[in-house]
Order: structure tokens, then C-alpha cells, then sequence
């Protein structure tokens, strides 16, 4: 007889009327699947009799919902009702979340919101296996409208997503986001200062060649890098407050890359280009050498003077570099008619040009000549480099690991 068939589900089930009625409620106290020590084996999503919704059945007692949590006190429990889907016919599982004594009593607040929360792995795992039962019953249950509106959250995706977007996007998104969570200065300070921490410690890990340029570009750069001094190039182009705030009184307020100073021949050619071109109301032109590049000569050499040291190849090279930059940019600037193109593709035409100052970004004291080391050699080489810039009236010269501290200060409030 079909009403003794042991496969047919719906008739070995208890009477609507006790399953779903108040007389089970009051005579029975609520039983909720226990994740944790339950076997999802003997729990079963099954349809009433009339068709008009679902329920929980764990081996022989009606189930209203799942113990996501398995705490002393206070635990997590999801409750599950199911409504039938106009547009699928199936039923719409609908959560409600709680948190409960071993009473089943909710928790009190005087809080308008309570958070529920999985800050546990085990328990974020619990709530995914509530999830994956239901997918095994994708006949009866409609998950459609659950996979539309929830998904896991990869925030690594979200990141990749937000870096494909164009910048003026970016801009507005984040405008957006400030806008809708209603942050405060303080609090916006806060996340600008976590942003230079961050970017500060990138400084130190390519001082410290922690990071070389090829780990560089792919981490942080969309171009291919192609060497060392192209890290720092885009480096502290894209951290301008490193040296916006660093190399002049008067903070630098545009830094464009690899900008033509000189004036090209008669085929376009031979304009000679500057690592980088600063502007506040005038012009800054900042040359940039490696925190390898060597400002002195490793053995001194017989024609240097008591108490002082020869500098390298490179340094005096750099030097000349620079002066010839600043000589090229007096002549060529007038000749820029249409102004000066800045990186987001418009002309700046307001900018001066008087006796521009010239930054030279070379070496690292730190590991060349440190302060903390005794010794003739080292004193010698600490004075004939400070004694240099001193008197160097054209350009600025200024090491790495001194700019890293300076950024450092501004950062922390403190020296490093």
C-alpha cells in the first residue's frame, strides 16, 4: 500500500497539526540543529503536506533552525523559514540569526543593533555547512536569489576589481564610500596616515633591499620596471608627499616624471629629459641617482687634502648633470608655448621659471659614512660631504636614508 511505503517521506512524517501547531511549541522545547556535534546525515529539508512551506527534520524531532556556535555562555543559533518563490515555485529559505543562553532566551542589549559575528574559523565553517546542506536540496529550495544577493567575500578580488578602474573611478568610489560612512577628519587622517605607514615601509624595504625593482613593479606598478632607478622614479612620483613635504619650505604640489627640459634638434630629438620636474608657483628640477651609488671613492686618493675625501665618478658626474639640467631648462622654458603638461593630461601655463632649484637624491649615509661609527675615514667623508652641500648654492643634495627619515618624522611625529 502506498501508505505504508517506507521511501515515501511525507508519510512518515507526524501530523501537520503537531508539527506545525501550537500544541508541539508548548509541549516541546525548541530544538535547534547543533553543528557542531549533530550529523548533517540525519537532518532532512522536507515539504508540509499542503505544500505551503519547508521544514527541519533531525531523525524523529522537528528542527527550527541551526547552534552555529559551541560557546560556555552565549551562543549564535540560525533560524530558517521558507516561503514558496512566485517566479520558481520552490521555497525562498529566509535566516533569522540570534544570540542565546543555554535558556534560549535572546540576549538583552540597550544597543539599537546587536552584531552577530564569526570572528572564530570554526564557526564561519559551521554557517557554510547550513549553506551547503541547502544546496543539496536546489529541488525544493530556491538558491537563486541567495547566490544573487550573497556571495563570499574575497577582498583580495575586490582589490584586484577596484585596480582595473580608471583613476577619475577610483577618485569618485572612495569620495562615495567617505561620503556614505560619514567619517570624520580625525578618522580620515587616521586612514591617510595608515596609508603612509604602509607606503613608508615599502621606502625602507627597497633601502634595505628587502625588495628588489623586479618585486617592485609587480606588486606595485602596472609598466614593467625596467631598473633600480625607475623604482625610485615612480616611487616617490606616486608618494609626492615624500617629497612635496621634504625638499623645499614651500611644499611641492605637482611631481611630473621624466619631463623634456631641453630643446629637441631638427628631427625631434636630443631634448634631454629630468627624473622629475616639481612645481609649487616656480619650477624644481630633481635628479635621482641609486642608494648604491657610491659618494665617495672607496680608497682615498693621494691628491686629497688632510681631513678630507675624494668623491666618486658618479657623484661628480651627477653633479655636472645636474647643473647642465638647470642651464637647458632656462633656455627651453620659454619656448614651452602651450605650457607645461601635467600627469593628468592638462597644461599648466601660470607656472615661473627664476634660478630653478636643482634636487640631487643620491647615496645612503647610513651604510656609506654612519654617524654612529668612530673613525678618521668616516669623519673625514662626513665633513667633506656636508662642508659640499653647504656651499652648494644650486643644487640641493640630500641621500636617501635622510629623506626616508624626514618622511619617517612626518609620518610618526618622531625620529626613527
Amino acid at each position: 500500500m502506498d501508505d505504508e511505503n517506507p521511501n515515501d517521506d511525507r508519510q512518515m512524517l507526524m501530523p501537520e497539526e503537531d508539527v506545525f501547531g501550537l500544541n508541539f511549541i508548548e509541549s516541546q522545547k525548541p530544538y535547534y540543529f547543533d553543528c557542531v556535534n549533530d550529523d548533517f546525515l540525519n537532518l532532512q529539508l522536507l515539504e508540509k503536506n499542503d505544500q505551503s512551506s519547508c521544514y527541519l527534520k533531525h531523525k524523529d524531532s522537528l528542527c527550527i533552525g541551526f547552534k552555529i556556535t559551541n560557546k560556555p555562555k552565549i551562543n549564535i543559533y540560525c533560524e530558517f523559514t521558507f516561503y514558496p518563490s512566485s517566479k520558481t515555485g520552490k521555497y525562498l529559505p529566509r535566516p533569522t540569526f540570534k544570540k542565546m543562553g543555554d535558556e534560549l532566551k535572546e540576549k538583552e542589549t540597550q544597543k539599537e543593533k546587536i552584531i552577530i559575528d564569526f570572528k572564530d574559523s570554526d564557526d564561519a565553517e559551521n554557517f557554510w555547512k547550513v549553506i551547503g546542506f541547502f544546496y543539496e536540496y536546489k529541488n525544493l529550495v530556491d538558491l537563486n536569489e541567495f547566490q544573487d544577493s550573497y556571495a563570499v567575500f574575497d577582498k583580495n578580488k575586490h582589490l584586484v576589481a577596484f585596480e582595473t578602474k580608471a583613476h577619475a573611478d577610483k577618485i569618485r568610489e572612495i569620495q562615495q564610500l567617505v561620503l556614505n560612512t560619514n567619517l570624520s577628519d580625525q578618522e580620515m587622517q587616521s586612514i591617510l596616515k595608515s596609508n603612509k605607514v604602509h607606503n613608508l615601509q615599502i621606502f625602507n624595504d627597497l633601502l634595505e633591499k628587502r625588495l628588489d625593482y623586479l618585486e617592485y613593479g609587480t606588486q606595485y606598478c602596472a609598466s614593467k620596471i625596467q631598473s633600480e632607478e625607475a623604482v625610485w622614479q615612480h616611487f616617490l612620483s606616486t608618494n609626492d608627499w615624500i617629497l612635496g613635504l621634504n625638499v623645499d619650505i614651500r611644499f611641492l604640489q605637482e611631481l611630473i616624471t621624466e619631463a623634456h627640459i631641453g630643446i629637441s634638434n631638427i628631427r625631434g630629438q636630443g631634448a634631454s629629459k629630468t627624473d622629475i620636474l616639481a612645481i609649487h608657483d616656480y619650477t624644481v628640477l630633481i635628479e635621482l641617482k641609486r642608494p648604491s651609488t657610491k659618494i665617495f671613492t672607496d680608497k682615498k686618493v693621494n691628491t686629497a687634502r688632510a681631513g678630507t675625501w675624494s668623491f666618486s665618478q658618479d657623484f661628480i658626474d651627477g653633479i655636472s648633470q645636474c647643473l647642465a639640467q638647470k642651464n637647458q631648462w632656462l633656455t627651453s622654458f620659454d619656448k614651452k608655448c602651450d605650457g607645461i603638461p601635467l600627469n593628468n593630461g592638462s597644461f599648466i601655463n601660470t607656472i615661473r621659471n627664476i634660478d630653478p632649484k636643482v634636487v640631487f637624491i643620491i647615496g645612503n649615509k647610513k651604510e656609506e659614512f654612519p654617524q654612529d661609527q668612530p673613525g678618521q675615514d668616516i669623519c673625514s667623508k662626513r665633513d667633506t660631504f656636508e662642508s659640499f652641500r653647504r656651499n652648494s648654492r644650486n643644487v640641493d643634495i640630500i641621500t636617501y636614508d635622510e629623506l626616508y627619515e624626514r618622511a619617517f618624522i612626518i609620518v610618526h611625529g618622531k625620529s626613527h
